[in-house]
């Protein structure tokens, strides 16, 4: 399977998804062969770190793309790092150059107070996120023009020039990011009966005060759908003069945008929030891969099903900007869309590789949880039971031959509107049963 921005064949961009192709009826959550030997091997070694030794002895490659010692660990189609840190992606958004076109530091103020506005992402939901904002004088006419998509590709239509003086505090921020999580895990993943489940595990094993880790996936994954989303003024809010969206092919057709400085100022916050908790999981992640604790085992495959999921939905969003780069929105990345598309395959396949080393090339779908030794791999957690026969259900439901996944050629399922159109893009990888 060649996946977006890989170094396999002439170019990343010859690589696009192509849209409206029909699907390949190949499916790759076939049973693997000695799986059992494979779990009796899997228990017989406590102590050990799951062969995650075997990227400690050797940080040089060999020939080949993948080298034979990245092949044997379950490399895809590039070689792996003994240290996937240095891999994170999301550092792009702090990038100076791009910063500086969103926070718009310099602002020339005008005398008006201070006016409050209430921003929602969900109407629906009834989270708020209550913001002062202030007039200032606009330095040139972009500074006024908002962009939202519809059915044709990027469109615009003026706002007004009202701004924040100050940030927004991390435990708002965060509180406000955590209040749409449950949300969008019941509304993400219609017609994906896998990842909703997969999702709403990971959500009741968060709960445990010791799963820190799989809380801070939680939060990047669903900041990642709050940008996808994009905020918009409640409809109990001040408009600031601002007209409701009249489009009728736009997802946010009767929504009142925010002015276009404000929504960038949101957008950037969010965005740094992303940095910061990828930052935190790629460090935590890496040191429980090494830690050698079997009992850490569910915790990192839940955490690198969320953050895959969350690169999907990310590559999705840049796939639309490689489509719509004429349609006069600008670009505003030092860093191409197919490049950063490109790191976001790195980053999967390291962290795909590394779970394939320390699992022994098992998943908890393809375990046996009627074994006392196996439901002790799920620890202290209150709905223990519920996520053990969630685990049984996925993994009946991707054996089976009339409801097993196809999904060997992901890319040409892309589809504009549907930011799930490319799920299973890299998650798919530390599934297989």
């Amino acid at each position: 399977m060649i996946y977006p921005g890989s170094t396999e064949g002439s170019s990343v961009g010859h690589m696009q998804p192509v849209r409206n192709t029909a699907a390949s009826d190949e499916n790759i959550f076939t049973s693997a062969a000695g799986v059992h030997r494979a779990e009796e091997a899997f228990f017989q070694r406590p102590g050990d770190s799951y062969g995650a030794r075997d990227f400690e002895r050797s940080i040089g490659c060999g020939e080949g793309n993948p080298c034979p010692r990245c092949e044997k660990l379950g490399a895809g189609a590039l070689c792996v790092r003994v240290h996937f840190v240095d891999l994170d992606v999301f550092s792009k958004w702090i990038v100076d150059a791009y910063s500086r076109t969103m926070m718009h530091h310099v602002l020339r103020w005008t005398n008006s107070l201070a006016r409050t506005v209430m921003v929602s992402h969900e109407k629906s939901l009834g989270v708020t996120l209550s913001l002062s904002v202030y007039e200032f004088i606009p330095a040139y006419p972009g500074q006024l023009v908002s962009w939202f998509k519809d059915s044709t590709g990027w469109r615009s239509m003026g706002t007004t020039s009202y701004a924040m003086k100050r940030g927004i505090s991390t435990d708002i921020l965060e509180k406000y990011i955590d209040d749409h999580t449950w949300f969008y895990i019941e509304n993400s993943f219609q017609g994906n009966p896998i990842l909703s489940e997969i999702f709403k595990s990971a959500w009741r094993y968060s709960r445990s005060e010791e799963n820190l880790l799989l809380r801070d996936a939680l939060q990047l994954w669903t900041a990642t759908q709050l940008l996808l989303h994009g905020a918009t003024l409640h409809p109990s809010s001040d408009s600031l003069g601002i007209l409701p969206i009249s489009s009728p092919t736009s997802p946010l057709v009767n929504q009142t945008p925010l002015p276009r400085v404000l929504g960038n100022q949101l957008d950037h916050l969010i965005e740094r929030r992303i940095w910061q908790l990828e930052k935190q999981i790629l460090s935590e992640l890496q040191r429980r891969i090494f830690g050698r604790k079997r009992e850490d085992w569910i915790r990192i495959f839940l955490t690198l099903a969320v953050l895959m999921n969350a690169l999907e939905r990310d590559s999705w969003r840049l796939y639309y900007w490689v489509f719509h780069m004429e349609d006069g929105y600008a670009w505003r990345h030092p860093s191409s869309p197919q490049r950063l598309i490109e790191k976001n395959n790195i980053l999967a396949e390291s962290l795909a590789a590394h779970f394939s080393a320390i699992s022994k090339g098992l998943t908890p779908f393809s375990l046996d949880w009627s074994h006392e030794q196996t439901v002790a791999l799920i620890g202290n957690c209150e709905q223990h039971q519920s996520i053990l026969e969630s685990f049984e259900r996925i993994g009946r439901s991707l054996r089976s031959p009339d409801h097993a996944l196809r999904v060997e050629n992901i890319l040409p399922h892309y589809r504009e509107d549907d930011e799930r159109s490319l799920d299973f893009l890299y998650s798919s990888r530390v599934m297989t049963v």
